[in-house]
């Protein structure tokens, strides 16, 4: 795939500087040279010292790949460790997740935890955002309503809230206790 793939990365997700607003993407010449071309018209001006600490960063970790210390297996290994620990409390709480090989976030089907009705606020958003008002609302439980992103799907979307699961220990114990208090239907 990677003739045909173009990964685009950011100094905010991979190193946890979100301010830095630094970016880069990886791919096959071809693609990368289209990139360059329309880049070059749509940037905002990046600080120079930010980028270049960045790039240090990464050609220092990329040498140190093979160590379980490399900042990006200690990463993916937290992340993983975070996704799990949000998938169970999800299927505790009555959701069924959609677990993700990558990411932040884990979608999961809300629609055996609250029925239409109960959500039912009388305005016309979709159930997932009834839903995610509803959650806020009376268990100060915070999701995304995933048809924000999407039309093309929202009848298969709409029974879904997506979470992000990049929290510390304390906060996932803190969101265990919440999503306890949820009803199962």
């Amino acid at each position: 795939m990677f003739e045909r793939t173009v990964t685009i990365s950011s100094a905010g997700k991979s190193f946890s500087v979100t301010g830095w607003r630094v970016g880069w993407s990886v791919g096959p010449k071809h693609l990368i040279d289209c990139l360059m071309m329309a880049h070059q018209n749509g940037d905002t001006v990046c600080s120079t010292p930010a980028g270049e600490a960045i790039a240090r960063c990464i050609e220092t970790e990329l040498k140190r790949l093979d160590q379980p210390d490399c900042h990006f297996n200690v990463q993916k290994n937290m992340l993983l460790s975070c996704r799990d620990r949000i998938v169970e409390i999800l299927i505790r709480a009555g959701f069924t997740p959609c677990v993700p090989e990558a990411g932040y976030f884990v979608l999961a089907d809300w629609s055996q935890v609250a029925t239409k009705e109960q959500i039912e606020d009388g305005s016309s958003d979709t159930p997932d955002f009834k839903f995610a008002k509803w959650m806020l609302k009376k268990y100060e439980i915070a999701s995304i309503p995933p048809t924000a992103f999407c039309d093309k799907y929202k009848d298969v979307i709409q029974s879904h809230v997506r979470f992000c699961f990049f929290k510390t220990d304390d906060m996932l114990d803190k969101a265990s206790e919440y999503f306890k208090k949820l009803p199962k239907n």
